[in-house]
């Protein structure tokens, strides 16, 4: 009967106890350092039927789609009643920087050959010609979930375009057919 290892609980397994147990990953070296860092027991490590109660994980860890409860692949415990000589204290929010000033480019004179709405900057006998700002005002993840949403859209387009297109060919055979109905 596997007991919890986890500091303070006294789980164990046994038939109708609502609870789930699950070894600890030995595969996964890097998952099983997260496992030992959060279990917090000094110079202590698990064996093959060490186990953590279902208590110590998120529920988002858990896949429960069949009838097994099963961990996800990347699921670790971060739930656990330690006492506050050991409880991990959080640390304060950063400050968030200062903003910066950003001085503005003085705009050179245009270059005699320059066409009209193009700018430009001269630096000794040649001409750069700038058509294009590349900076990026937002940050990636916000760009990413703006990629998203618009791919998303784009699929609902393609189908509704399809769906369109299927409704208008089934309407040109139905008017073909009518055609040929009347002719006869």
């Amino acid at each position: 009967m596997p007991t919890c290892v986890a500091f303070g609980c006294n789980n164990k397994q046994f038939s109708g106890c609502g609870k789930t147990f699950h070894r600890f990953p030995h595969s996964d070296a890097a998952r099983m350092e997260q496992w030992v860092q959060n279990v917090r027991r000094k110079k202590w490590q698990p064996s093959k039927k060490s186990v953590l109660c279902s208590e110590h994980f998120e529920e988002a860890c858990f896949d429960r789609t069949g009838q097994t409860v099963r961990l996800r692949e990347s699921a670790v415990p971060t739930l656990f009643n330690f006492p506050k000589c050991i409880q991990k204290t959080p640390k304060p929010p950063r400050k968030d920087p200062a903003p910066r000033q950003i001085k503005p480019e003085p705009t050179p004179a245009p270059h005699p050959d320059q066409e009209e709405g193009s700018s430009s900057c001269t630096t000794g006998d040649a001409v750069v010609q700038k058509e294009h700002v590349y900076s990026m005002s937002d940050s990636p993840i916000i760009l990413k979930r703006k990629l998203d949403v618009a791919l998303n859209a784009l699929e609902s387009t393609k189908k509704k375009l399809k769906y369109t297109q299927q409704k208008s060919r089934r309407l040109e055979e139905k008017i073909e057919s009518l055609k040929r109905l009347l002719m006869n």
